[in-house]
């Protein structure tokens, strides 16, 4: 069962999906598809979906669960000093979403439907409390 918190859709370009903490000052980590489908460090994770030429993504910000047939792309914590929590577009141009957390060092766990051509991205953080205002 998953305790979905909010779930939205769009075109992602670039391809590539941001999870950061809000005042982390970390730099956004590189990321090469050639070797990898994510890339993170203690404030950011990078994963590669499904480029908006091609279809849009579906995003399910949950507090727990794990939907079946899935594959775990990332789980790790973030350093989110603001206790806040966004998920957007590489850059933050096309769509940005933010979270209010419990913690700032949450826990966050990327899941998706296809780790190559992601078009469902479950982001499940345990301290979430909701979006933040």
């Amino acid at each position: 069962m998953i305790e979905t918190i909010d779930s939205f859709e769009h075109g992602v370009p670039w391809g590539v999906l941001r999870v950061e903490g809000v005042g982390s000052s970390s730099p956004t980590p590189d990321l090469d598809i050639a070797f990898s489908m994510v890339a993170a460090n203690e404030g950011c994770v990078l994963v590669a979906v499904l480029h908006l030429d091609i279809d849009k993504v579906v995003v399910t910000i949950a507090r727990e669960g794990k939907p079946e047939g899935v594959v775990q792309m990332y789980s790790g914590q973030l350093a989110t000093p603001s206790l806040v929590l966004e998920v957007a577009d590489v850059v933050g141009d096309d769509f940005s979403y933010r979270y209010s957390v419990s913690s700032e060092r949450p826990k966050v766990t990327v899941l998706a439907d296809n780790p190559e051509e992601a078009a469902k991205v479950w982001i499940v953080i345990p301290e979430v409390l909701g979006k933040a205002d």
